[in-house]
């Protein structure tokens, strides 16, 4: 249940696998999801949290959340430059004092959502555009299928997110 001016978390811990392939390659599972439950029909906010993520060109690596009633936010895309992560732990929130780095390697912390250039042509965003807010979502209906869509957009890196997502709500 979600109280005025509280959150509410909900997490998937399932490691998402960003393979290695020679084709352009989507994240397993494709989408990863989360089912909200909740006794509220609007939220005020929305924070996600991507937990270790490990990858050999993090920049390489495209993220877009789509809600139970389409809206979608990109979270990353083009970012990180060429610099390898290894059980970074990063938090999208729109209120973030700062957007993820380009030019320098991903570090643990809060961010803002941020595309660096064009978004994934595989991603779903080409059909919902390509909005880096998270506001989006405010005054949605919460209830229903979240999904966190990767994709890889260089065939020939690999990585991980061992320990899942989370998705705040707050009211």
């Amino acid at each position: 249940m979600l109280i005025q001016n509280k959150s509410k978390s909900l997490s998937n811990p399932s490691p998402i696998v960003i393979p290695q392939s020679d084709t352009i390659v989507n994240a397993a599972p494709f989408p990863a999801s989360i089912e909200v439950n909740v006794q509220t029909t609007s939220i005020s906010k929305v924070t996600v949290t991507i937990h270790n993520l490990v990858h050999s060109l993090p920049s390489d690596i495209h993220m877009l959340l789509i809600g139970p009633e389409g809206q979608s936010a990109y979270l990353m895309g083009n970012v990180g430059n060429g610099f390898p992560v290894n059980g970074v732990t990063i938090t999208f929130d729109d209120d973030a004092l700062n957007p993820l780095s380009i030019t320098g390697p991903l570090v643990n912390g809060t961010f803002k959502p941020t595309l660096n250039g064009a978004a994934d042509p595989n991603l779903p965003s080409t059909i919902f555009g390509s909005n880096t807010s998270l506001s989006v979502f405010e005054g949605t209906n919460p209830n229903g299928i979240w999904s966190l869509y990767i994709v890889d957009s260089v065939a020939t890196n690999t990585g991980y997110i061992s320990d899942g997502w989370t998705l705040t709500l707050y009211r």
